[in-house]
């Protein structure tokens, strides 16, 4: 053999190892990530699901901004308090909205002459009202706003519903600004914050079809926020119908027992599922062994 048929074989050799070695390295790599959503964990016991958190719109109140305005005050607001319907979450001073106040007032205290020259009179009265209202004022502001003649400086927020914070996008002193305004009442306005019920957080699960079809509403399940965490108990509240009949998984719909604010859970967050509580999962593992 000649030198160099000698040195391209051991050229070769080297090459096949060190291929070996990096499809061994990427195999393991693989296996551990999908060992974080449950793939894989039919080897250590009952396995668990990869699912996802969901918040549902419709059970969200965006309290919105519709003016150039300074927040002066948050009332102690963090993400996951409880509000209730109608409490004063912030406050806020507006340079604009005072002048839309003393145009309504000057308009309001001269509603005898007004309505001598003009048969429209009430119809603009009743829409400068609409005016304040969709603004940010309350109809306790336009009375005070009537009886004293004098802008109310120092507006409030108040929660539209009960529930708990999901989120808050601003600080005190903080200037918002509502955007480009398009027609008298059609204005985007800036969300200062979002409220959330209780029923606003369920977490979807795919299944395979075998394992769905033995599921019904109030069936238990364990959630796991992380792979070390302690599980959280949920219940099936829908089991999604098939559409056209076709996959070969289907959405289970899970909501958690205890509060959502409580538990901490973020929309989009994934985490893991099981259908048999810690327990019975050490149970068999320890007869497997």
């Amino acid at each position: 053999m000649s030198a160099t048929g000698f040195v391209t074989r051991v050229l070769l050799l080297f090459w096949w190892m060190a291929a070996g070695v990096y499809a061994h390295s990427d195999a393991s790599g693989f296996a551990d990530e999908m060992s974080r959503f449950g793939a894989g964990a039919e080897a250590q016991g009952p396995r668990r699901y990869a699912a996802q958190v969901r918040i549902d719109p419709r059970e969200i109140a965006g309290v919105v901004l519709k003016v150039n305005a300074r927040i002066v005050d948050l009332n102690d607001l963090y993400i996951g308090r409880p509000v209730r319907a109608g409490e004063v979450l912030a406050e806020y001073e507006s340079a604009e909205l005072e002048t839309v106040q003393r145009s309504y007032a000057e308009t309001y205290a001269n509603m005898e002459y007004i309505r001598e020259i003009s048969v429209t009179a009430e119809e603009k009265l009743i829409e400068g009202r609409m005016n304040l209202q969709w603004r940010g004022l309350y109809p306790e502001d336009i009375e005070r706003l009537e009886q004293e003649r004098e802008p109310v400086k120092r507006l409030r927020v108040k929660a539209p519903r009960d529930g708990y914070l999901l989120d808050v996008n601003v600080t005190e002193g903080q200037v918002v600004n509502p955007g480009a305004q398009a027609g008298l009442f059609n204005l985007s306005g800036t969300t200062l914050m979002r409220i959330a019920s209780d029923q606003a957080v369920t977490i979807d699960v795919e299944l395979p079809l075998e394992v769905a079809a033995r599921l019904s509403t109030g069936d238990a399940a364990w959630l796991y926020p992380s792979p070390s965490s302690p599980p959280l108990e949920a219940s099936v509240s829908e089991v999604v119908p098939l559409v056209g009949g076709t996959g070969l998984r289907r959405t289970v719909r899970l909501e958690p027992l205890a509060s959502a604010r409580l538990l901490g859970l973020r929309d989009g967050q994934r985490l893991s599922v099981s259908l048999q509580p810690e327990q019975t999962q050490q149970e068999e593992a320890g007869h497997a062994h």
